[in-house]
């Protein structure tokens, strides 16, 4: 029985010291704390009639902060003005950062934005 004893704590340890499997951490996304109004400017609505909508997509990189260090152009609407214009109001959202285990991350996010010209648009 002495004998054995040392095989069995030998055992024992070497079962004890395979790898544990790995668990996947926990992501939470960013959420939107502050939004911005992207309105159609009227130099792009004066372009389009009634009706038409004009979709583009962005990405940005939300900072740790919760603030969009870069903000691109991820398809394009096909009017540079209107692109910009778009990047320059995403710039201003503010969001709650993400986070991986409950401690705060950088993240990218896509941004689909669609402009419509509604009524409105065709008074200016």
């Amino acid at each position: 029985m002495k004998k054995t004893l040392p095989l069995v704590l030998l055992f024992a340890f070497m079962i004890g010291c395979q790898s544990l499997p790995q668990r996947e951490p926990v992501i939470v996304p960013p959420t939107v704390m502050r939004s911005v109004d992207f309105t159609l400017p009227s130099q792009a609505s004066r372009r389009m009639n009634f009706g038409e909508s004009v979709d583009l997509i962005l990405k940005l990189n939300i900072n740790k902060k919760g603030t969009v260090d870069r903000a691109s152009i991820q398809k394009s609407s096909g009017n540079r003005h209107l692109d910009r214009k778009a990047i320059i109001q995403a710039r201003k959202m503010i969001f709650h950062a993400a986070t991986e285990d409950g401690k705060f991350i950088e993240s990218t996010v896509s941004l689909p934005i669609v402009y419509k010209v509604v009524e409105a648009d065709m008074h200016r």
